[in-house]
């Protein structure tokens, strides 16, 4: 019973060196470092709200217009941009 108790502790030993391994040489890899800046963060919060939000020049020309609100008039951003 001593064997076989000594045989599993090294195999999850084992099993557990392998992934650390991995994950060392695979991690950095995959994963991607980014800056978030102010008016990166702003213009996500934009796009992902729920609320319809246009946003005008001083010309009254659309600057920013989200999904919510392009979703709502039925535009495409291209056209309503345009």
């Amino acid at each position: 019973m001593s064997i076989f108790f000594t045989i599993s502790h090294l195999f999850i030993y084992l099993m557990a060196m392998i992934d650390i391994l991995l994950l060392f040489f695979y991690a950095p890899r995959k994963t991607q470092v980014f800056e978030l800046t102010v008016e990166g963060a702003i213009r996500s919060i934009i796009s992902t709200m729920a609320d319809s939000l246009i946003a005008l020049d001083p010309n009254k020309m659309i600057k920013i217009a989200n999904k919510a609100s392009l979703n709502l008039l039925g535009y495409k951003k291209v056209k309503l941009l345009a």
